[in-house]
């Protein structure tokens, strides 16, 4: 099973993208007279005005909608949780990622720049003085940005590093959201 099908933000944010091609809006505001909150309004969400929301999508907003029912709140969704949430899956894909493709990265890197090395011709600047590579094939027009590094096992690690340490404060900063929200609960 796909990642974006296990994990909750990801997944429902992903499938929102049909509802803001078909013009619906997917955020609500709402006062409670001192303060404007922003949510996702489940009962909105749960009939779609242009088309047919997937099943999956539906049982979602009907069990997220009991469980807020079943604790005396309004059924809408924190913007804020589901963006921090979507955050941390996000950056745990990029780390699966970049797990699954660090042993190759390096033998790839040494790769091309061979063959571009062998190939200077398919080195072009940019207005702002950046290499890139330009070839076609056949009827597709390749252009690779970003070569001004070769990538190394060393810049690999850093790389991996980086994400790490990304998706550790992205973590943190859902903890604080999950901590606020268990103090304000409107």
């Amino acid at each position: 099973m796909r990642k974006y099908e296990k994990e909750q933000a990801y997944y429902f944010l992903y499938e929102l993208r049909n509802y803001v091609q078909h013009g619906q809006t997917i955020v609500s505001t709402y006062s409670d007279g001192s303060k404007v909150y922003a949510r996702f309004d489940l009962g909105r969400l749960s009939e779609p005005m242009h088309f047919s929301a997937k099943e999956k999508v539906k049982k979602s907003i009907v069990d997220w909608s009991c469980r807020i029912e079943d604790h005396g709140g309004q059924t809408k969704l924190s913007l804020g949780n589901y963006i921090e949430e979507y955050n941390c899956e996000i950056r745990d894909l990029h780390l699966s990622f970049m797990d699954a493709i660090k042993p190759r990265m390096v033998s790839v890197s040494r790769s091309f720049f061979k063959m571009v090395d062998n190939r200077p011709s398919l080195i072009c600047k940019s207005p702002t003085g950046d290499a890139f590579v330009f070839y076609i094939e056949g009827n597709t027009v390749h252009i690779i940005n970003g070569i001004q590094r070769r990538i190394t096992g060393a810049a690999v690690s850093e790389m991996v590093k980086t994400v790490r340490a990304d998706r550790k404060k992205a973590k943190e900063a859902l903890r604080e959201w999950c901590r606020f929200l268990a103090r304000v609960r409107p």
